[in-house]
């Protein structure tokens, strides 16, 4: 029996809570002969977000995430590092990169700072 499965999250600046745009999210997942295949791929939308909807036909639903940098080339800025094993119908992740490494990767401009990401002093974030 096919089970429909969810796999949702956000990715954010690690040192201001800011939701990173237009990285990419791949999904993998054990399959039943052995092996690991890919799930499926999403890019996070502007609140930083990524939702994946999934039927766990040929998979053992123990799950890792891959997110990467696209352009200029691919990055691959976090994965984990072993599967979530025996993952439930709905799966969420919650992805903090720091600065420096998007920087690195060109998904933020090369004149921003881990002093820009930091909050100012007294605000509230949202």
């Amino acid at each position: 029996m096919v089970h429909m499965k969810l796999v949702v999250g956000e990715v954010l600046v690690l040192e201001s809570g800011r939701p990173v745009v237009g990285l990419g999210v791949t999904v993998f997942a054990k399959l039943d002969g052995g092996g690991e295949g890919r799930v499926g791929s999403i890019a996070t939308d502007e609140r930083g977000r990524f939702r994946l909807e999934a039927d766990d036909a040929g998979y053992v639903w123990d799950l890792r995430v891959e997110i990467a940098a696209t352009t200029p080339t691919r990055t691959v800025l976090y994965a984990d590092d072993k599967h979530r094993e025996r993952a439930g119908n709905l799966e969420t992740w919650t992805v903090r990169l720091p600065t420096q490494a998007l920087v690195a990767a060109g998904v933020l401009p090369p004149t921003r700072s881990v002093a820009d990401e930091l909050p100012a002093l007294g605000s509230t974030r949202t």
